[in-house]
């Protein structure tokens, strides 16, 4: 039945070649029954025979269901120092708490919300230096669902690292 097809874990070699189109699909009830054109394929992580940009393509995200999740802040994070004149442009997943708590601990920074217009002006203005840190897209990927999953997960309910968001 269908629950069994989602349970099922497949090889990842044997998922690999049915994307490439080497091997058929499995036949679902789920297809047959519903009309549905999605068939869940549980495999191991890491077992995929493909790099992971050739993997994305074959992905599927109803992007309506997490449009809520996203949303249209009208400032950035930023880890501000007024004593060195310095702006820490946070992006997440890059370095970035690192980088707020070296700013925190050893420059005097704190963590504001700034919009785009206020930290031109203290840049091109005031004499401020500004930093990001940027990382490769599909790396960031990755380890922002590896970290959305570890955060989330029922081990975790209102332990440090939850808490350690910034409250700003």
């Amino acid at each position: 039945n269908a629950d069994n097809d989602n349970q099922q874990v497949y090889d990842g070699e044997l998922i690999t070649q049915m994307l490439k189109g080497e091997k058929p699909f499995p036949e679902s009830s789920n297809i047959a029954n519903n009309n549905e054109h999605t068939l869940r394929l549980k495999y191991k992580p890491g077992t995929l025979h493909m790099t992971h940009a050739e993997a994305l393509q074959h992905c599927f995200v109803n992007t309506t269901h997490y449009a809520g999740h996203i949303t249209d802040r009208p400032a950035s994070l930023v880890s501000l120092s007024e004593h060195y004149k310095l702006i820490y442009r946070n992006i997440p997943k890059s370095s970035s708490s690192s980088a707020r708590h070296a700013m925190k601990d050893f420059l005097e920074g704190e963590d504001y919300r700034l919009k785009h217009d206020d930290m031109e002006v203290k840049v091109h203005e005031q004499g401020y230096s500004m930093i990001t840190f940027v990382r490769e897209p599909l790396n960031r990927f990755y380890s922002s669902y590896d970290e959305a999953y570890f955060r989330m997960g029922p081990w975790m309910g209102r332990g440090s690292i939850v808490r350690d968001k910034p409250r700003v």
